[in-house]
């Protein structure tokens, strides 16, 4: 398996940064420089002992399987929060928005106890979380809802 590590920095910047492609070319090349110090410090010494030993594998299939199982977990929990939301926001509007930060503190809560370097926008449970929780929540509530988690 090859690794792309230009489009993987690229990515990162972008991550790090969601206005990256705005920036000036000097503002860009300097978080890029940063980011590939990040990437090969941290990062390639990991890809490149994954590509050295085939054993991994059959772990990784292993690893996959469960990582799916954990996000669909992640799915029925925000779907779950959605309804109690829904319900919230039937009642009141206030009442709505209060179980809307609820929940969502409450996963990041959860998130943050499990890992100490938690970063919303590189963390793919949160992510994951978010967007579904949206999906789910009744289009009458989702413009209220919207900026509330954006803004969060």
């Amino acid at each position: 398996m090859m690794f792309d590590a230009h489009a993987m920095i690229e990515g990162m910047c972008l991550t790090h940064r969601h206005d990256f492609e705005l920036l000036p070319a000097s503002q860009q090349e300097n978080i890029r420089t940063h980011i590939k110090q990040l990437y090969e410090h941290n990062i390639k010494p990991v890809i490149d002992s994954l590509q050295a030993s085939s054993p991994v594998i059959d772990k990784t299939v292993e690893l996959q399987s469960s990582a799916k199982e954990y996000i669909a977990l992640v799915e029925e929990l925000a779907e779950t929060d959605a309804k109690l939301i829904n319900m919230a926001f039937g009642i009141s509007g206030s009442l709505g928005l209060n179980a809307l930060k609820n929940s969502t503190d409450s996963f990041e809560t959860y998130l943050r106890s499990n890992d100490t370097m938690f970063i919303r926008g590189m963390s793919i449970e949160w992510r994951t979380y978010l967007v579904k929780l949206l999906l789910n929540i009744d289009e009458q509530y989702r413009d209220v809802a919207t900026p509330a988690i954006i803004l969060g």
